[in-house]
């Protein structure tokens, strides 16, 4: 991701033992335990729900020779939009844009286009993450320690996109990222005098993400624009047709991101 830093983090996981053991847990998080008020100031906060659940489990296969360690984890978090048309109920409102206008650009683009606009009020960022790691230990004799560690994590992530004080995004524009992660190492830990020991690694991972729009990948976002020049006050939707040439001085719109190129109508 952009403005990111790169590093290398050095874990150490748990491993089975000669008894079997387990955990479960859970956390949990939600609107319903946050304040709503700073002094004598009320504050918006909206609804959001937060929750983690796993467990883990280890073991013997072998006694004092071959053991296992399991751990899964999901974690679930919803929150809401920010932006929303004036008299939505959004935690931000586009003022210039009011929600019966904004339900005729959502009538509109159904007209026009047959296309499911979504809504002018919002909608929730949802975040998905499951993570499974299985571990094993195997002691290949006295001075000799071999591990294999199984690791995946899948997430999907459903985010707002383009809104502001002078853009009202409406919800067909959100887009949803997906990442799949696997991935498989071994270590050979070995000992082969009091004072000189070895450790061998070799690992392999894969990384699979994909980004589309809540709208589907064949239709521009709707977007009303209430800016100055060639950013408004204008209502922009339409088709996307991939290979167009376009200029985009971030790379940020929804055609630079999908591979093609957003061909819009301009609706002023």
């Amino acid at each position: 991701d952009s403005g990111s830093t790169a590093g290398n983090v050095n874990v150490v996981t748990k491993s089975g033992t000669n008894e079997f053991a387990g955990s479960l847990y859970g956390f949990q998080m939600g609107d319903s335990w946050v304040g709503d008020q700073i002094e004598d100031q009320s504050i918006t906060i909206g609804e959001f729900d937060e929750e983690t659940v796993g467990y883990t489990f280890g073991g013997p296969v072998i006694a004092d020779k071959l053991f296992f360690f399991i751990n899964y984890d999901k974690f679930e978090n919803t929150e809401p939009g920010l932006w929303g048309a004036a008299g939505s109920g959004a935690l931000r409102e586009v003022e210039g844009v009011s929600l019966e206008n904004a339900n005729k650009v959502i009538d509109l683009a159904q007209s026009v286009y047959n296309y499911d606009a979504g809504s002018a009020s919002g909608m929730n960022n949802e975040l998905l993450d499951e993570d499974l790691l299985i571990k094993l230990d195997w002691n290949m004799n006295d001075s000799q320690r071999l591990t294999y560690t199984h690791q995946t994590s899948d997430n999907n992530d459903v985010r707002e996109y383009g809104g502001s004080e002078n853009v009202l995004a409406l919800t067909s524009g959100n887009y949803t990222k997906t990442t799949e992660l696997q991935s498989d190492s071994f270590q050979i830990f070995s000992d082969w005098t009091d004072s000189f020991s070895t450790t061998m690694r070799y690992g392999m991972r894969t990384v699979d993400t994909a980004q589309a729009s809540v709208g589907g990948d064949d239709f521009m976002r709707a977007v009303v624009e209430l800016g100055e020049g060639d950013r408004g006050p204008q209502i922009i939707m339409g088709p996307v047709v991939v290979g167009i040439s376009h200029s985009c001085s971030n790379g940020q719109c929804f055609g630079c991101r999908s591979g093609g190129h957003d061909k819009p109508r301009y609706i002023t």
